[in-house]
């Protein structure tokens, strides 16, 4: 699985490097690369005249060696070195919002909190729709006590995908600490709800029952 994802992590970062380099679009001189062949051709004429090949082969080579670089040091668990080279791959790939997301992921597990949200935030301003940076932002901000801006992140989580058994969990875990009970439970049934197997959303659900009661109680 490990493999099968940074495969997927290379395969999306090159996505503009082939883009850049369409079979059908003529240069200033009348011709184009040609990326089936690698061969430079005209198609109505043009100059006698033969271009350097483009710039992104050197780059992508590059990136391709950081990223190497950056998997080798994630495997060892040396994350400052591996930060290093996501660093680099961001420099050649600004745009790439996956590339911002593992950064992010690794000081995270350092518990640099502060620059793994800048990261994760940076991940959403290109790609509004990633959850899992959205998600960790929260889980941040609970670990950092400041519950009501994890509320809010939860709240986007669940907005974005309505159908995510953990997102619900999360967010009554939330709620519990805001004291927020009833608003907790809801969220817990829905919960289980989705996913019956969720063995820690129902053990808080009978957490959470218990503190109702004690609550009616006194």
């Amino acid at each position: 699985m490990l493999r099968f994802k940074r495969i997927l992590l290379l395969f999306l970062i090159f996505i503009p490097f082939v883009l850049n380099c369409h079979s059908g679009r003529t240069d200033r001189y009348g011709g184009h690369w040609d990326r089936r062949n690698g061969t430079y051709h005209y198609h109505n004429g043009g100059y006698n005249y033969q271009p350097r090949k483009p710039m992104y082969t050197k780059k992508q080579k590059q990136l391709d060696k950081y990223l190497k670089l950056a998997f080798k040091f994630t495997d060892k668990k040396d994350y400052k070195r591996a930060i290093t080279y996501y660093t680099k791959s961001i420099e050649l790939s600004p745009n790439t919002y996956q590339l911002y997301y593992e950064r992010g992921r690794l000081k995270f597990r350092l518990r640099d909190y502060n620059n793994a949200i800048i990261d994760f935030e940076k991940t959403l301003e290109i790609e509004s729709n990633a959850i899992l940076a959205n998600a960790i932002i929260g889980l941040i901000y609970y670990e950092l006590k400041d519950y009501e801006t994890a509320l809010s992140f939860y709240d986007r989580e669940i907005e974005i995908q309505p159908n995510y058994s953990f997102a619900y969990m999360n967010r009554a875990k939330v709620k519990v600490e805001l004291n927020d009970l009833e608003g907790a439970l809801i969220d817990l049934d829905s919960a289980i709800e989705l996913n019956p197997n969720l063995y820690e959303a129902k053990q808080l659900r009978d957490n959470v029952i218990n503190k109702i009661n004690n609550t009616e109680k006194n």
